[in-house]
């Protein structure tokens, strides 16, 4: 019954999302009582839900409500409801349907014939692949339909009586039930937010985060979601890259009200000064007094590969002020030098194409290209002009295996790719460009374990 749902996943919410562009590999779905075409005259006639004797399922429907009304087919040959459906609208051709079918996951397209088969069935014929044969079905009308969406960031898990408790989050789901059924649902707030609490068809319901209740009607949940202004760190406020002539900085959040500040400085082409600091933020005066600052010293070959990272000292005092708008004050009592003052350096164009993603949330793509721009850095003269997520097609075993062999002892889980344009300088430094040059999908490699930290481990062409 999960399987036969799964494909209405597909051939229900996927048809009405269409139109607009929309996906619904992150939703369920009731089942629909078949409609007749609107249209009067049609030559291919068959229509409605189809299955085969080895559980695969499939659907024909006329669509009117799409900007060229025509036929619409969805085919789950598989067990995975994502990554085994497809669907895609199709053209008759003679007294076949054709097409090509997308796929829910990250499988490739299908191009299949469809045509009609015995009294009532259909078969789908995959070009340069196999055939299947499916006789139709008749759907029952839903007793009831469970409808579960989130108000805020946040997630819900589902599971109903008699099923294995699933963990999967989602932010909506559809379903529809035949007899009454018994349903658990568990609200899990995103990062930085807290959950207020569940609405049953308009009215506060309850506040516990997990609720157990028996769908006999029609059912309209909502799991509310607050952003927790109290219990955020008011350093986020303030971080990202920042920028002094040669020198730049990166400001992290470090705990729940701590401040954490890398600043790198060339001192030449082949040398390097680093002071790492961490201090509490106070949100009063907007300053981080630190006592135990680390500089280190690094050395590069001509090949800009590190050489040498010699601690000059581990207990450097000083303060460092924010000023709200955009800059920063650093005060080192270690330095004879004056203080400096570092302005905010995140380049809104560079970062406005973070792309899509079904694997990684919009602010793990923003850590990820932090990570970068920490590491880039360290490219004396080199300017920044921007930074692109390259897609979740690169997340796979074959760039997860390479990454873990770079790294000694690694064990990723997850991979990122970023593409990056920027011009080097004008005069040689200790890596290998070509001076005066503008660098295009310069490849930066990103990996991580399980939900640990993203980890720049490779850059290049």
């Amino acid at each position: 019954m999960k399987k036969w749902i799964c494909l209405l996943l597909t051939a229900v919410l996927l048809l009405s999302l269409c139109a607009c562009g929309g996906t619904a590999a992150d939703q369920k779905t009731a089942p629909e009582p078949t409609q007749e075409p609107v249209q009067a005259v049609k030559e291919w006639t068959r229509q409605g839900f189809f299955a085969d004797e080895n559980g695969n399922f499939a659907s024909v429907t006329w669509m009117d409500d799409v900007d060229e009304p025509g036929w619409y087919a969805t085919f789950m040959i598989g067990e995975d409801p994502v990554e085994d459906s497809y669907s895609g609208m199709v053209q008759q051709d003679g007294s076949a349907l054709r097409g090509t079918l997308s796929s829910g996951g990250s499988a490739g397209d299908l191009t299949v014939a469809i045509s009609e088969d015995g009294e009532d069935g259909v078969v789908f014929a995959v070009e340069g692949g196999e055939t299947y044969r499916f006789t139709h079905m008749e759907m029952e009308e839903p007793l009831a339909t469970l409808w579960v969406n989130t108000e805020g960031y946040g997630f819900f898990t589902s599971f109903a009586e008699g099923e294995e408790p699933d963990d999967t989050p989602w932010t909506s789901m559809q379903e529809g039930v035949a007899e009454p059924k018994t349903f658990t649902l568990t609200a899990v707030p995103g990062d930085g937010w807290f959950f207020v609490k569940w609405t049953l068809n308009g009215e506060e319901y309850s506040q516990d985060e997990q609720i157990t209740l028996e769908v006999s009607e029609d059912t309209d949940l909502v799991a509310v979601f607050e952003f927790a202004e109290d219990g955020q760190n008011p350093v986020m406020n303030f971080i990202g890259p920042y920028v002094c002539d040669r020198a730049r900085a990166l400001v992290e959040a470090d705990g729940s009200d701590g401040a954490r500040i890398t600043i790198k400085w060339g001192g030449s082409a082949w040398e390097l000064g680093r002071w790492v600091i961490a201090g509490p933020f106070d949100a009063d005066t907007l300053t981080v007094d630190y006592t135990d600052c680390v500089m280190s010293v690094l050395t590069y070959g001509d090949d800009g590969e590190l050489k040498s990272e010699a601690v000059e000292y581990e207990n450097g005092t000083g303060r460092i002020v924010f000023d709200g708008a955009g800059s920063f004050t650093w005060h080192d009592d270690m330095s004879e030098r004056d203080d400096m003052v570092f302005e905010w350096s995140w380049d809104p164009g560079a970062m406005t194409d973070l792309g899509e993603s079904g694997l990684y949330t919009r602010e793990e793509l923003q850590d990820a290209a932090a990570a970068i721009q920490d590491k880039f850095a360290e490219f004396e003269g080199c300017e920044l002009h921007s930074i692109r997520y390259a897609g979740d097609e690169a997340n796979n075993a074959e760039n997860l295996a390479w990454l873990n062999s770079l790294a000694d002892g690694a064990e990723y889980t997850q991979v990122a790719e970023f593409l990056m344009d920027f011009h080097s300088p004008v005069e040689d430094g200790p890596y290998a460009w070509e001076p005066d040059t503008e660098y295009l999908d310069y490849q930066w490699w990103l990996a991580r374990s399980a939900d640990g930290a993203w980890e720049v481990v490779s850059w290049g062409y």
